[in-house]
């Protein structure tokens, strides 16, 4: 992966696929990265950010997006045992506006569980 691009080196996304910020790693393949959230909504709440440094979906090649979206059906299937959940919310944040303080490519998988009133 070259880490040589202008990504910004304060993004956290970026020192955290540089080792320097502290995660809790899921799993992780020749193109993706997948972590528990730091601020999680739910218990189990991960992020799914690729290997690349790409501030949207939009900016990354089509086999590098296939690559890391593919990830999503084993990911959640993980989430879904390890947690006992009961459906998951997949979500893609691209660019600043559509996150909270940094633009980068990531799919959110945020466990859903059964309710009782």
């Amino acid at each position: 992966i070259d880490m040589s691009s202008n990504y910004p080196a304060n993004n956290p996304f970026h020192q955290i696929l540089k080792h320097e910020l502290e995660h809790i790693k899921i799993y992780e393949t020749e193109h993706a990265l997948a972590f528990l959230d730091i601020n999680p909504r739910r218990t189990g709440h991960t992020l799914l950010i690729p290997k690349g440094l790409y501030s949207t979906v939009m900016d990354m090649p089509d086999t590098d997006c296939a690559a890391v979206l593919k990830e999503i059906p084993y990911l959640t299937n993980i989430l879904i045992s390890a947690l006992k959940a009961t459906g998951v919310k997949v979500l893609s944040n691209n660019g600043i506006s559509a996150s909270r303080y940094w633009s980068k490519m990531i799919s959110s998988s945020i466990l859903t569980y059964n309710r009782v009133n």
